[in-house]
């Protein structure tokens, strides 16, 4: 006891030595919280910014698209192909009932060939895949017309 006594100076500016290290310590790691707690924000910020400008491109785009079909600007089974893609991005949207005709006409013209696989085919296979694809672009016409009218509809909640 007697030790303890000649050495508590000591021993008291140890355990203060340590309690103001552990102090510093635990400030350093509450500022480095407070920095990630501010770069996650900012991360998630971005994230949300970047989600309504690609939600937008998308309903423009889809837009654009109906609005060119509707005006005979875009053949149907181009219009088609391109809805059908887009439309997914919005899986409510998607699996709308009145929207289906989008997926059962692309089940019908997906497997043609586009780009360089149509030029290098011969001319009478183009002939003959085109005479298909106007069949069934004529097959579905006037429900695929229909959609689109519907679809420019629906877009409107979504701006």
């Amino acid at each position: 006891m007697k030790i303890i006594n000649e050495y508590a100076w000591i021993i008291f500016i140890g355990l203060g030595s340590i309690v103001l290290f552990l102090g510093v310590y635990l400030g350093y790691l509450w500022r480095l919280l407070n920095l990630q707690k501010k770069e996650t924000e900012k991360r998630k910020a971005e994230s949300l910014q970047n989600k309504k400008e690609k939600d937008k491109y998308v309903v423009d785009s889809l837009d654009i698209i109906a609005l060119a079909t509707i005006q005979n600007q875009c053949d149907a089974s181009e219009c088609c192909i391109r809805v059908k893609h887009l439309v997914e991005y919005f899986p409510e949207l998607s699996q709308k009932s009145e929207l289906q005709v989008f997926h059962q006409m692309y089940e019908e013209i997906k497997d043609f060939p586009t780009h360089e696989k149509r030029k290098e085919q011969s001319k009478q296979q183009t002939f003959e895949q085109d005479k298909k694809r106007f069949r069934i672009e004529d097959k579905y016409k006037d429900r695929l017309l229909k959609s689109l009218e519907i679809l420019r509809e629906e877009l409107k909640s979504y701006r």
